[in-house]
Protein backbone atom coordinates (compact mmCIF):
# COMPACT_ATOMS: atom_id res chain seq x y z
CA UNK A 1 0.00 0.00 0.00
CA UNK A 2 1.91 3.46 -1.27
CA UNK A 3 2.09 5.58 1.53
CA UNK A 4 0.87 9.63 1.23
CA UNK A 5 2.10 12.43 3.13
CA UNK A 6 -0.42 15.32 2.52
CA UNK A 7 1.47 19.07 3.95
CA UNK A 8 -1.89 21.35 3.40
CA UNK A 9 -2.77 23.65 6.01
CA UNK A 10 -6.63 23.95 4.66
CA UNK A 11 -8.09 21.65 7.16
CA UNK A 12 -10.89 21.36 4.89
CA UNK A 13 -9.23 20.01 1.70
CA UNK A 14 -6.55 18.15 3.76
CA UNK A 15 -9.23 16.21 5.90
CA UNK A 16 -11.20 15.65 2.34
CA UNK A 17 -7.93 14.31 0.63
CA UNK A 18 -6.89 11.84 3.34
CA UNK A 19 -9.94 9.98 3.33
CA UNK A 20 -10.76 9.99 -0.45
CA UNK A 21 -7.21 8.55 -0.77
CA UNK A 22 -8.02 6.01 2.07
CA UNK A 23 -10.57 4.85 0.28
CA UNK A 24 -8.58 4.43 -2.51
CA UNK A 25 -6.15 2.20 -1.09
CA UNK A 26 -3.62 4.26 0.03
CA UNK A 27 -2.37 5.15 3.21
CA UNK A 28 -2.51 8.90 3.58
CA UNK A 29 -2.02 11.19 6.34
CA UNK A 30 -2.03 15.14 6.92
CA UNK A 31 -0.03 17.45 8.09
CA UNK A 32 -0.67 21.70 8.15
CA UNK A 33 2.71 22.95 8.59
CA UNK A 34 6.39 23.05 7.71
CA UNK A 35 7.30 22.35 11.17
CA UNK A 36 5.04 19.42 11.83
CA UNK A 37 5.77 17.46 8.13
CA UNK A 38 9.97 18.09 9.47
CA UNK A 39 9.34 16.51 12.63
CA UNK A 40 7.24 13.78 11.00
CA UNK A 41 10.09 13.33 7.97
CA UNK A 42 13.00 12.95 11.23
CA UNK A 43 11.64 9.24 11.68
CA UNK A 44 9.96 8.44 8.87
CA UNK A 45 9.70 8.28 4.60
CA UNK A 46 6.60 8.46 2.53
CA UNK A 47 6.39 7.09 -1.30
CA UNK A 48 4.86 10.04 -2.43
CA UNK A 49 4.41 14.17 -0.66
CA UNK A 50 1.95 16.36 -1.82
CA UNK A 51 2.59 19.56 -0.80
CA UNK A 52 1.23 23.26 -0.59
CA UNK A 53 3.11 26.11 -1.33
CA UNK A 54 1.85 28.86 1.20
CA UNK A 55 1.85 27.10 4.50
CA UNK A 56 1.52 29.49 7.35
CA UNK A 57 5.30 28.87 8.80
CA UNK A 58 7.22 28.71 5.31
CA UNK A 59 7.47 28.07 1.57
CA UNK A 60 6.14 24.01 0.64
CA UNK A 61 8.43 24.14 -2.15
CA UNK A 62 11.37 24.60 -0.01
CA UNK A 63 10.53 20.66 1.57
CA UNK A 64 11.18 19.51 -2.21
CA UNK A 65 15.09 19.83 -2.20
CA UNK A 66 15.44 18.45 1.59
CA UNK A 67 13.12 15.24 0.50
CA UNK A 68 15.47 14.86 -2.45
CA UNK A 69 18.46 14.98 -0.32
CA UNK A 70 16.51 12.16 2.25
CA UNK A 71 15.49 9.72 -0.62
CA UNK A 72 16.75 10.63 -3.53
CA UNK A 73 14.32 9.38 -6.86
CA UNK A 74 12.76 7.08 -4.38
CA UNK A 75 9.83 9.21 -3.53
CA UNK A 76 7.33 11.30 -5.51
CA UNK A 77 6.70 15.27 -4.93
CA UNK A 78 3.43 16.43 -5.78
CA UNK A 79 3.02 20.72 -5.19
CA UNK A 80 -0.96 21.19 -4.95
CA UNK A 81 -1.34 24.95 -4.80
CA UNK A 82 -2.92 27.71 -5.15
CA UNK A 83 -0.56 29.75 -6.56
CA UNK A 84 -1.04 29.90 -10.70
CA UNK A 85 1.50 31.08 -13.45
CA UNK A 86 4.07 29.11 -15.61
CA UNK A 87 7.34 30.60 -13.09
CA UNK A 88 5.73 28.56 -10.47
CA UNK A 89 5.38 25.32 -12.10
CA UNK A 90 9.25 25.70 -13.49
CA UNK A 91 10.36 25.79 -10.06
CA UNK A 92 8.77 23.29 -9.15
CA UNK A 93 10.72 20.82 -11.63
CA UNK A 94 13.75 22.55 -11.12
CA UNK A 95 13.60 22.17 -7.24
CA UNK A 96 12.82 18.29 -8.02
CA UNK A 97 9.28 17.89 -8.15
CA UNK A 98 7.23 15.37 -10.54
CA UNK A 99 3.77 17.32 -10.76
CA UNK A 100 2.32 20.91 -10.26
CA UNK A 101 -1.16 20.99 -9.74
CA UNK A 102 -4.41 23.68 -8.99
CA UNK A 103 -5.96 23.67 -5.90
CA UNK A 104 -9.20 23.77 -7.89
CA UNK A 105 -7.96 20.42 -8.92
CA UNK A 106 -10.87 17.99 -8.02
CA UNK A 107 -10.31 14.52 -6.05
CA UNK A 108 -9.92 12.43 -9.34
CA UNK A 109 -7.41 14.07 -11.03
CA UNK A 110 -5.23 14.47 -8.07
CA UNK A 111 -5.56 10.88 -7.35
CA UNK A 112 -4.73 10.33 -11.37
CA UNK A 113 -2.11 12.23 -11.03
CA UNK A 114 -0.73 10.61 -7.93
CA UNK A 115 -1.07 7.32 -9.66
CA UNK A 116 0.79 8.58 -12.49
CA UNK A 117 3.91 9.83 -10.33
CA UNK A 118 3.51 6.53 -8.67
CA UNK A 119 3.88 4.36 -11.46
CA UNK A 120 7.96 6.23 -12.52
CA UNK A 121 8.68 5.36 -9.20
CA UNK A 122 11.73 2.87 -9.75
CA UNK A 123 10.57 0.54 -7.26
CA UNK A 124 6.82 0.31 -8.93
CA UNK A 125 7.62 1.33 -12.85
CA UNK A 126 6.63 -0.86 -15.43
CA UNK A 127 8.98 -3.43 -16.41
CA UNK A 128 9.25 -1.73 -20.16
CA UNK A 129 9.77 1.52 -18.82
CA UNK A 130 11.39 4.22 -21.57
CA UNK A 131 13.58 3.49 -24.73
CA UNK A 132 16.16 5.53 -26.10
CA UNK A 133 15.96 4.05 -30.10
CA UNK A 134 19.57 4.74 -31.71
CA UNK A 135 18.27 3.37 -35.10
CA UNK A 136 15.12 5.89 -35.44
CA UNK A 137 16.45 8.38 -33.22
CA UNK A 138 13.89 8.38 -31.15
CA UNK A 139 12.32 8.14 -27.39
CA UNK A 140 9.72 5.67 -26.57
CA UNK A 141 7.05 6.18 -23.73
CA UNK A 142 5.66 3.04 -21.61
CA UNK A 143 2.35 4.02 -23.28
CA UNK A 144 4.15 3.41 -26.75
CA UNK A 145 4.42 7.01 -27.67
CA UNK A 146 7.68 8.06 -29.77
CA UNK A 147 9.53 11.40 -30.13
CA UNK A 148 12.12 12.38 -32.28
CA UNK A 149 14.94 13.68 -30.69
CA UNK A 150 17.65 15.61 -32.01
CA UNK A 151 21.94 14.90 -31.69
CA UNK A 152 22.25 16.51 -28.47
CA UNK A 153 18.96 15.17 -27.00
CA UNK A 154 19.99 11.98 -27.58
CA UNK A 155 23.67 12.32 -26.54
CA UNK A 156 22.22 13.51 -23.36
CA UNK A 157 19.31 11.00 -22.87
CA UNK A 158 22.25 8.00 -23.53
CA UNK A 159 24.46 9.55 -20.63
CA UNK A 160 21.53 9.39 -18.79
CA UNK A 161 20.81 5.51 -19.25
CA UNK A 162 24.10 5.22 -18.26
CA UNK A 163 23.46 6.48 -14.81
CA UNK A 164 19.87 4.27 -14.42
CA UNK A 165 17.84 6.35 -11.84
CA UNK A 166 20.95 7.72 -10.12
CA UNK A 167 21.71 11.74 -10.71
CA UNK A 168 24.32 12.55 -13.28
CA UNK A 169 26.24 15.71 -12.42
CA UNK A 170 26.51 18.51 -15.01
CA UNK A 171 30.12 18.33 -16.23
CA UNK A 172 29.39 14.78 -17.19
CA UNK A 173 26.19 15.26 -19.10
CA UNK A 174 27.54 18.76 -21.18
CA UNK A 175 30.90 16.53 -21.74
CA UNK A 176 32.98 20.16 -21.39
CA UNK A 177 31.32 21.61 -24.07
CA UNK A 178 28.99 24.43 -24.06
CA UNK A 179 27.83 25.42 -20.37
CA UNK A 180 25.17 24.95 -17.68
CA UNK A 181 22.98 27.22 -19.24
CA UNK A 182 22.82 25.56 -22.35
CA UNK A 183 22.21 22.69 -20.87
CA UNK A 184 19.53 23.63 -18.81
CA UNK A 185 17.67 25.15 -22.13
CA UNK A 186 18.05 21.58 -23.80
CA UNK A 187 16.64 19.98 -20.55
CA UNK A 188 13.32 22.37 -20.64
CA UNK A 189 12.81 22.01 -24.26
CA UNK A 190 13.20 18.44 -24.24
CA UNK A 191 10.41 18.19 -21.10
CA UNK A 192 8.37 20.16 -23.10
CA UNK A 193 8.49 17.48 -26.27
CA UNK A 194 7.93 14.85 -24.21
CA UNK A 195 5.04 16.57 -22.52
CA UNK A 196 3.78 17.63 -25.54
CA UNK A 197 3.66 15.26 -28.20
CA UNK A 198 3.85 12.02 -25.39
CA UNK A 199 1.18 13.63 -23.68
CA UNK A 200 3.15 12.17 -20.19
CA UNK A 201 5.36 13.86 -17.86
CA UNK A 202 8.74 13.88 -18.19
CA UNK A 203 10.50 11.97 -15.95
CA UNK A 204 13.76 14.41 -15.84
CA UNK A 205 13.94 15.43 -12.50
CA UNK A 206 16.68 18.13 -11.48
CA UNK A 207 19.16 16.44 -8.79
CA UNK A 208 19.67 19.53 -6.87
CA UNK A 209 23.08 20.78 -6.53
CA UNK A 210 24.39 18.38 -8.83
CA UNK A 211 22.55 18.05 -12.04
CA UNK A 212 19.88 15.45 -13.83
CA UNK A 213 18.46 11.85 -13.79
CA UNK A 214 16.07 10.04 -15.68
CA UNK A 215 13.87 8.79 -12.39
CA UNK A 216 12.40 5.61 -14.39
CA UNK A 217 13.27 2.62 -16.12
CA UNK A 218 15.09 3.60 -19.08
CA UNK A 219 17.11 1.64 -21.42
CA UNK A 220 18.68 1.75 -25.23
CA UNK A 221 17.89 0.12 -28.01
CA UNK A 222 19.80 -0.44 -31.51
Amino acid sequence: MPTILIIEDESTLRSDLVSYLRVKGYDSQGVASLGEARTLLGHMAFDVYIIDIGLPDGDGSTLIPEIRVRQGFACGIIVLTAFSGSQYRINTLELGGDAYLSKAASLREIETTLRSVLRRLPAMAETAGWVVDRRSWSLVSPSGSRLELTAKEMDFLLVLAESGTDPCDRTILHDGEGSDRKLDALVRRLRHKIEELCGEDAPIRTAYGKGYAFTAPLRVDG
